[in-house]
């Protein structure tokens, strides 16, 4: 049987089992387009203990047979009683949404570069505190001859690069 588990600010742990009604559903969604995942679900929580946890700004992590598919914070939620429980409709965003929060300078510009250190860089210069980039080599990814970026957001720059070199880039629950 599958089983899938919620983790909620990376300490609280919730197992849902399909046969015991908590949940409706659950949706993930990841997209090349949209650049970053969603995820949805709506939740029973018969012993109204543990509602007080799913907050918007909450991280969360989801799991399918303790293999994580999911890292991200809670977007939205909605709160309704139902049957003397109380129910909740969660919306969430991937952490790769973050990087839509920064933007390049007017013709920030590449000569000769791999794309490995490229995104170093703009993690670098502009979101020093933020997001790390242990998982990413200066020297990984194609060299890229020249490359302009004009006040785009480093998500548009990141996904710029990607087109060039076939990677992916992801920002998982840590910051990375």
């Amino acid at each position: 049987m599958t089983t899938w588990k919620i983790t909620v600010k990376g300490t609280i742990s919730f197992d849902i089992v399909p046969s015991d009604k908590t949940t409706e559903k659950i949706d993930i969604t990841s997209s090349i387009q949209q650049k970053f995942q969603t995820a949805s679900f709506d939740y029973t929580d018969k012993n109204k203990n543990r509602y007080s946890f799913l907050v918007v700004g909450n991280y969360i992590d989801i799991y399918i047979d303790n293999e994580i598919v999911f890292e991200g914070f809670i977007s939205q939620t909605q709160k309704s009683y139902v049957g003397g429980a109380i129910k909740m409709a969660v919306n969430c965003i991937g952490n790769t949404f973050e990087v839509e929060r920064y933007l390049t300078d007017a013709n920030k510009t590449y000569t000769n570069k791999k794309s490995g250190y490229i995104v170093k860089d703009l993690l670098d210069t502009y979101a020093p505190s933020t997001i790390t980039h242990t998982s990413v080599s200066s020297t990984d990814g194609a060299t890229i001859t020249s490359i302009v970026f004009n006040e785009i957001t480093l998500g548009s720059a990141f996904q710029r690069l990607a087109e060039l070199d076939g990677y992916r880039y992801y920002i998982g629950n840590r910051g990375e």
